[in-house]
Order: structure tokens, then sequence, then C-alpha cells
């Protein structure tokens, strides 16, 4: 991809960009100054690259924070701790500290659920890791070697199971075809986030707008008082059956999906029904106003280009509330307006300025 943007790459390891010379100075504080040295080494380690950067910029971050004692100490009495995992990472005013150390260490990692095989396999990163801090002149007690491994497995498996991955997409993607025409620029970890919830017909979604390093959600279809809020894991009814849902789930996060669609079975995006009939209306006194409002939205989607979407947001709220007060689902109308919605909010390529560091 071609930048139209001068970047500042780091003058030791030349690995990673940023937009300014602040933002340089700024990821020099927060420990990429200790990262430099191991960046070479990183990117031999197996596994998902960016995924193991992840991992060593997160230790790096907090060994800047604690020292290696407090680090230590954190950690092992983490493992004894009694608190119930649910309530990690809120204080006792039931604030939730996304920052703190222990509010991301503290995620669900899976560990339990993983094969002998695989967990040898983050076990061997670590180890590597390690080695590396070590080859790179990090001082580290003998006495805390096991620890500071032991707490790189739990990092990895925290990020394997809740990392997310920071995508440009093509502004007139549609649902099905997002893996298909998604760059993958950087993998990122945020632990309000990890706190959602999967269904394959979401209600909320991460949009494209980025302020310092803050990710927004946007709800993308009504939700009512009391609704839970939920993200999609990846899949969703429209371009996977239930069948290739389920398993994708339980493969990758261990889980059964309970949502509506896998419920009662909702059709793919090509069996979805078209038609307004009284089988699907649900105010049989709104069918005029529906109908109508059916045939706008069809002018409008004909008339309105894609990378447009987001001067719409208003119009199509509008229309998806209608139908959601109205109309049982699934229907065709709301899920193509819920797929504008959803592209509205989706970064395109030009907003990639607005990040501010670029690894390479």
């Amino acid at each position: 991809m071609k930048l139209d943007v001068a970047l500042y790459p780091c003058r030791r390891c030349f690995l990673v960009y940023y937009c300014n010379k602040d933002c340089m100075d700024k990821a020099d504080k927060e420990g990429h100054c200790f990262e430099c040295s191991i960046m070479h080494f990183i990117k031999t380690t197996p596994g998902i690259t960016r995924m193991n950067e992840l991992a060593m910029k997160w230790f790096l971050k907090d060994y800047i924070k604690m020292g290696i004692k407090k680090y230590c100490l954190t950690v092992n009495n983490f493992s004894k701790s009694k608190i119930d995992p649910k309530t990690r990472g809120f204080d006792e005013n039931g604030q939730y500290k996304s920052d703190n150390f222990l509010t991301a260490y503290s995620l669900d990692s899976g560990v339990d659920k993983l094969s002998i095989d695989v967990l040898f396999f983050f076990n061997c990163i670590a180890v590597n890791m390690l080695h590396y801090l070590i080859l790179s002149g990090f001082k580290i007690p003998e006495s805390c070697l096991g620890i500071v491994g032991a707490s790189f497995v739990r990092i990895l498996t925290v990020i394997d199971l809740n990392c997310r991955k920071l995508n440009i997409n093509a502004p007139s993607l549609s649902f099905h075809q997002v893996s298909q025409l998604t760059l993958t620029i950087a993998f990122t970890l945020y632990p309000t986030i990890s706190l959602f919830n999967h269904s394959c017909d979401p209600n909320i979604k991460r949009s494209g707008e980025l302020t310092d390093r803050v990710r927004v959600m946007k709800a993308i279809q009504p939700i009512p008082k009391g609704t839970q809020l939920f993200c999609t894991y990846g899949v969703m009814f429209r371009g996977h059956d239930k069948k290739s849902r389920q398993k994708l789930c339980k493969d990758l996060f261990k889980f059964d999906c309970h949502c509506q669609p896998c419920k009662t079975n909702w059709p793919t995006c090509h069996y979805i029904p078209n038609r307004i009939s009284t089988l699907n209306l649900l105010n049989p006194t709104m069918a005029n106003t529906v109908q109508l409002e059916c045939k706008k939205f069809l002018e409008f989607s004909k008339s309105v280009k894609p990378e447009d979407y987001n001067q719409h947001l208003n119009y199509l709220y509008s229309f998806i509330k209608l139908l959601f007060n109205n109309v049982k689902r699934p229907f065709e109308l709301y899920e193509d307006c819920l797929e504008m919605i959803y592209n509205a909010h989706t970064m395109h390529t030009d907003e990639i300025m607005r990040i501010c560091e670029f690894p390479f």
C-alpha cells in the first residue's frame, strides 16, 4: 500500500514507523527504546509475529512502570488471588480500570480448554521471548525467570483469545466479503471491548474512529433498554450458515453460540425473505407506512454510493428503527440497511492517517 505521508522510522531498528517526532518520543518513553534491540529476534519467533510483538510490548510497558521485582510480585500474587474473575478490573466504585496491568492480565485466557500441543507451543514461544530479553541485556534475577516466563505464557494466551485485528476495509464491502478484502495493519488488545459477548447478529461494532488509541463502539441497530450489547467475533449469519458459525466459535473461542440466528437457524443472505407480508409484519396497522418507506429505501440504495453512507446515517438509523419495530426478522431490506450502517462505521483506506503508530 502506498502512503502519501512522511512517516518517521525508528532510527535504531527501522522496524516501527511513527507519524511525527512527538509520537516517536512518546513511544520511546513507553518502552520502545527497550524493545528496539529485540525486534529482529521477535520476528523469527514461531507463531503470529504481530501477536508476539504485542506480548513483548505489553511486558515491557509494565516492566518500565513497575520494575522487575514488583512485576514478579504482582504476577505471583495474581496466581494466588481468590477474587472472582468476573469482578477483576473493577475498583470499589464499580469503575472498570482498563489501563491497569491486572485488568488485562485477568482476562479469560482459555488455557484450561487448550490442547496439550497448543499449550506446549505457547510455552516454547515464552521461552524464546525470555531468551531474547536476556540476549538483549535485560537483567532478570534467576529467581524471577520462572515467574516472567509463566507471565509470558499467560499474556500470549490472553492475547490469542482476546486480541483484535486493526483492519482497513474497502468501503464497498458486504458482510460475506470482509475476510477477502481486508488489510490487517496491527493487533490490538482492548480489555473493555473484550468483555462484550459474541452474536452472529451483533448490535454494536468497532468504528473507524481512533482518538489517542481509544477504540469507539457504535450501535448499528436499535438496542432496547436492558438489552445486552453484542459484537461479532468474526462470523455473522448473513455470510455463514449455522454449521460453519458454530464450528468457528467452537474451534477458535471454545464456546457454543446461542444467539437468536443460531437458535432459530436464520437463513444466509441469499435466502432471506424480501417481501412484506402478513406473516412478517409485527404491526399490521403500519403496513402502508412500511411499504412506502421500503420503496424509498430501495431508491436510496440505488442512488447513494457506499463511500457516502456515513453522510446518511440519520436516515439509515430511522429506517432500520421503523423495520425493527414493525417487521419480523430476518428481512432483506433490514439486513441491507444494517449492512450500510455497518460499512459506514468501517475504517476506510484513506483513514489510515489517523493511526499514530504504524508497525510494518
